[in-house]
């Protein structure tokens, strides 16, 4: 409960809330600082390693390239002398000497097709014997045409050689040796070995070494560890993928953290492993344990100033605080005669608003308490003058209700009375509204009656015009039927003679014919064509033939139309009459409705304004009965009002004596506050 009642208390919330709030931001704002601090130095170590491992892969890149430039040209060297002395018409002893200072080359030898050393510029390598075990065997044999040892330490002193055998096309061989010191020590100030050594002499470097693409330690710093296998991701990644890596590592064989960077290498564009080194994490932990130790003894100076300022500051409000509690707890209890202190009011701050708002308050109860005296005195006073009159007025008011009753029970007779008329006026009405619909029905009937003949009348006309112009119609096909019949008689004469000039075209043509063969041989040609015209003769009688034979059937069918025309005509005529006939009879129709319409009208009208005076006099019968009714309601809502104010100024006269006794225990109340 107290601990409850602490974590509410003011005090807490002035002090110990901010100093908690403060306390975690500053923890959490370490605890970033400390992250990004970290990550800040692991990138800087990243990129370092990075940049240095890159510079170790580009120098042994150049090395690589250098070394394999110098063994190219020593290389070379061989080969030329090997060719010189093949060259040679004759070899001796002295030649291989000339040739040997000449190109300064250290040593030749000069082999049978057995291998055994016949001619030398060193005498005691003559006699000497390459077997079949030895390197040069290959060459020797005829296998291959020459061949390039590596960079060898003579057995007989500590210089390093680089031999080199060149086939001798009429069998055997020549073996060229180079003095090689100074190429060897090239080799090993720039082998794998020598810049891992060179790495480790770095303090911040805890162990370097070259992995190949079969992921063996070909060279280490610590030199227990050559020839180790790895099998780590970051080496696949450098030394087989060819990706540069970096990663935290724990070094199991020293027990420290260490930066693992590992950078591919490339001689002549050909990946050929990786070179990784072990940066010490010494430095970034020293780093980070600075920055906390600053960040601590920083936050805890902070602390302790802001807690000291917070606890003066909280001990001042609250000793203001129990001040103005105090002043209000004089207020709740009634004694407002104790004025707020003037050093609370002068304080410029929200206290001091408070001190005031205080102040001013205490002025007001003063005022409203002293108000409240007066008032209460009064509304004694005046309650017991009230009392009386509301006494006098329920005596009235029962004398008034007597009154109301009589005048209730006669108007409700006037009501039954004036409700029998409505009820007959009523019936009267309907009646009136009977007779009212029907005339309005016979009307529209007359109406309709009148469109209907009116649309009647208009139709058959329209008929009797559509008749009129198939009339003239087939008075205009019976003219041209007429026409066509005499232009068919016309081509039917046509006919006739086409048919007479092809009859004597045949007979011309048969005559031709019979002239030509009277002329022979001459005659041929003029019988052919009389042949072809007695033709065209025959097929034109024919065509005139069949155009008559076609005239011919045109013509009966021309009669039979013309028949059929004259025939239409006569119904046509005989439509028209009936339809004349018709029309004259919608006619006589229309003018009987046209004559009834009037008197229908004037009937329709007296209805419709005896049913208008019907309505107005049942609309006055229908007032006259609501207005009693409503008088008798009303008569009867004073009788029952009068009651009611009967009874209300018997409660009024029962509050007034309560108020009365409220008023002098509001006083009693008031007393207690002392102004």
């Amino acid at each position: 409960m107290e601990k409850k009642n602490l974590f509410k208390s003011i005090r807490f919330k002035l002090v110990g809330l901010p100093l908690l709030i403060l306390f975690l931001s500053y923890t959490l704002f370490t605890v970033a600082a400390v992250y990004f601090t970290k990550q800040s130095v692991l990138h800087t170590m990243r990129e370092d390693g990075l940049e240095l491992t890159r510079q170790m892969a580009k120098r042994i890149e150049q090395s690589g390239l250098a070394y394999n430039m110098v063994n190219e040209q020593v290389e070379d060297k061989i080969r030329i002398a090997g060719k010189m002395v093949l060259s040679q018409p004759n070899v001796n002893n002295d030649v291989l000497k000339r040739i040997a200072n000449t190109l300064g080359v250290d040593e030749i030898n000069y082999t049978d097709s057995k291998g055994v050393i016949i001619y030398s510029n060193l005498e005691s390598s003559i006699g000497a014997v390459f077997d079949s075990n030895h390197i040069s065997y290959p060459v020797l044999s005829g296998k291959q045409n020459e061949l390039m040892e590596n960079i060898r330490k003579s057995r007989e002193n500590n210089n390093y050689y680089k031999y080199g055998y060149v086939i001798n096309p009429k069998g055997g061989m020549v073996q060229v040796g180079i003095l090689a010191n100074k190429i060897q020590s090239m080799y090993d100030q720039t082998s794998y070995q020598a810049i891992v050594d060179e790495l480790a002499k770095n303090p911040k470097i805890v162990y370097a070494l070259f992995i190949d693409r079969n992921l063996k330690a070909t060279a280490h710093s610590i030199k227990e560890r050559i020839g180790i296998e790895l099998k780590d991701e970051g080496s696949k990644t450098a030394a087989v993928d060819g990706k540069e890596y970096a990663s935290e590592y724990y070094y199991d064989v020293k027990k420290v953290n260490v930066y693992d960077v590992l950078t591919p290498v490339y001689i002549n564009g050909k990946h050929v492993g990786a070179i990784n080194i072990g940066l010490s994490m010494e430095a970034v932990y020293d780093a980070i344990n600075r920055t906390i130790l600053i960040l601590t003894i920083v936050g805890i100076i902070s602390f302790l100033l802001v807690g000291v300022v917070l606890y003066i500051y909280s001990m001042n409000s609250i000793k203001t605080i129990n001040k103005i509690k105090e002043y209000l707890g004089l207020m709740a209890n009634g004694d407002l005669t104790k004025d707020v202190d003037e050093k609370l009011i002068k304080n410029e701050d929200e206290f001091g608003d408070m001190a005031k708002a205080i102040a001013e308050l205490n002025n007001a109860f003063k005022i409203i308490i002293g108000d409240i005296k007066l008032r209460a005195e009064q509304i004694g006073k005046s309650s017991e003058g009230l009392a009386a009159t509301s006494q006098e007025m329920a005596a009235g008011s029962e004398e008034v209700a007597a009154t109301i009753n009589e005048v209730a029970r006669g108007t409700h007779t006037q009501t039954e009375e004036i409700a029998d008329v409505v009820n007959l006026m009523q019936d009267l009405a309907q009646n009136m509204d009977n007779i009212y619909e029907k005339l309005r029905s016979v009307k529209a009937s007359t109406d309709d009656t009148k469109d209907k003949v009116n649309i009647g009348k208009n139709e058959l006309n329209l008929l009797l015009k559509s008749i009129e112009d198939i009339k003239q119609s087939f008075g205009m096909v019976n003219s041209k039927v007429q026409n066509l019949s005499q232009s068919v008689t016309s081509v039917s004469s046509f006919t006739d003679a086409i048919t007479n000039i092809a009859e004597q075209t045949n007979l011309l043509a048969l005559n031709a014919a019979i002239e030509a063969a009277r002329a022979g041989e001459a005659g041929r040609g003029f019988a052919v064509v009389a042949e072809e015209v007695r033709k065209l003769a025959e097929e034109s009688k024919r065509s005139a033939d069949e155009i008559k034979n076609l005239i011919t059937s045109i013509n009966e069918d021309t009669k039979e139309v013309i028949n059929t025309v004259n025939n239409v005509d006569t119904h046509v005529k005989a439509q028209i009459e009936t339809v004349d006939k018709t029309v004259k009879s919608f006619e006589d129709i229309l003018n009987s409705v046209e004559a009834i319409a009037p008197s229908i009208e004037d009937v329709y009208r007296s209805v419709d304004l005896t049913v208008e005076v019907k309505d107005a006099v049942l609309s006055k019968t229908e007032n006259v009965s609501s207005i009693i009714e409503e008088a008798s309601a009303s008569t009867e809502e004073i009788s029952a009002s009068s009651e009611q104010m009967s009874a209300s100024v018997q409660e009024v006269a029962e509050a007034v004596q309560g108020l009365a006794q409220i008023a002098e225990e509001l006083v009693k109340s008031v007393e207690k506050f002392r102004i």
